[in-house]
């Protein structure tokens, strides 16, 4: 479903079909708190659910590139190979990331043409690639993209349709309380097509005892 349809149900949900005590920008409003709501559950049990990549090349003796603008989180980082493997880099974490840094610290004066990046820092907004490249390498991300509002009636949530509806609870939920209205009835619902949502998350896993190996498992 999209804005306009779930926004549609909302109103099913509080009985009022045509705007009137509600407008549609309020209700706009509770659907993305609604959308925001379940987008959270789901990350909660599968936290590479909405994980999306980008990739981009690099400059030769350059070493600072800026991060995606819609980057939220950062699982991933890998540069390609001219033949198309993919190679994992490493990252240097905080506090001290010069200890996870191979001595000397490369510069640019020091550059080689042979360096390709093997590592990474993360600063601020940027991403720092060591050694410095000597050449076009294309860098490839898997991150989680910072989430949206819906703003047009055609945007459409980024996670399951199967679960649209929630949005649209949720948002009458929140709608009801303008009214002084109560919301146990709705909250129940919720509740229920909550369990449904992580059965449904959950079932997408291997099952733990089954896919396990004990240690030395197969040896003689």
């Amino acid at each position: 479903m999209n804005l306009g349809e779930i926004r549609t149900m909302t109103r099913t949900y509080l009985n009022e079909p045509v705007a009137a005590f509600w407008s549609d920008d309020e209700l706009n409003m509770w659907v993305n708190r609604g959308v925001r709501k379940v987008t959270v559950m789901i990350k909660n049990v599968s936290r590479y659910h909405f994980t999306t990549r980008a990739n981009f090349q690099t400059v030769a003796g350059q070493e600072y590139y800026q991060l995606p603008a819609n980057l939220k989180d950062l699982k991933y980082v890998s540069k390609l190979t001219s033949d198309g493997t993919e190679l994992p880099m490493s990252r240097a974490p905080w506090p001290n990331p010069f200890a996870f840094t191979e001595d000397p610290l490369p510069t640019t004066s020091n550059t080689q043409s042979q360096d390709v990046p093997s590592g990474y820092w993360i600063v601020g907004a940027s991403m720092r690639l060591l050694p410095i490249p000597a050449a076009a390498v294309t860098i490839r991300l898997y991150y989680e993209a910072r989430l949206v509002d819906l703003v047009n009636d055609a945007d459409i949530p980024t996670f399951d349709e199967d679960y649209h509806d929630m949005a649209a609870i949720w948002a009458a939920v929140n709608a009801r309380i303008k009214n002084s209205e109560p919301t146990n009835d709705l909250a129940g619902i919720f509740k229920e097509r909550r369990e449904d949502l992580l059965s449904d998350v959950f079932h997408r896993f291997p099952m733990p005892a089954q896919e396990v190996e004990a240690y030395l498992q197969g040896l003689p």
